[in-house]
């Protein structure tokens, strides 16, 4: 497999990582996962810990809450900066007898992720919504 084939193949590992963050089953297990850490902190900060944080109005649940929200969107952001490059890279070779080789629907999506007009539309084909965020309630 040449250079070119991994590039091709990183691409579509990418885009299938986020497809399947997207995916409607993967987001429910999260929520589900989330609301049972979110009650298991809620029952931490409830309880007197010691050692527990108790300055400038930190809990365990928004301290989780806060790194979670700016982990998921800086993961989906760099998801998707990548899945920039890798379309950026192949097409830089547009004219090499691999790029050629290429199915046209696959190239065809190659243009539109690096069309300024298409880009956000197409990103949002593959990639699951930035504010999923941990779940609602007070903090």
């Amino acid at each position: 497999m040449g250079n070119y084939d991994k590039a091709a193949c990183a691409l579509g590992r990418l885009v299938i990582v986020c497809r399947y963050l997207k995916h409607d089953y993967t987001l429910q297990a999260m929520r589900e996962s989330l609301n049972k850490i979110d009650a298991a902190l809620n029952v931490m900060d409830g309880s007197p810990i010691e050692g527990k944080p108790t300055d400038m109005n930190v809990t365990y649940r928004k301290a989780h809450q806060e790194w979670f929200d700016d982990m998921w969107k800086k993961g989906i952001a760099k998801l998707k900066q990548y899945i920039v490059a890798g379309a950026e890279h192949l097409r830089a070779r547009e004219r090499d007898a691999e790029f050629q080789k290429l199915p046209q629907e696959t190239k065809d999506k190659v243009d539109d992720i690096l069309n300024p007009e298409k880009k956000k539309e197409v990103l949002a084909e593959f990639c699951p919504p930035e504010d999923f965020a941990w779940p609602t309630g007070t903090l």
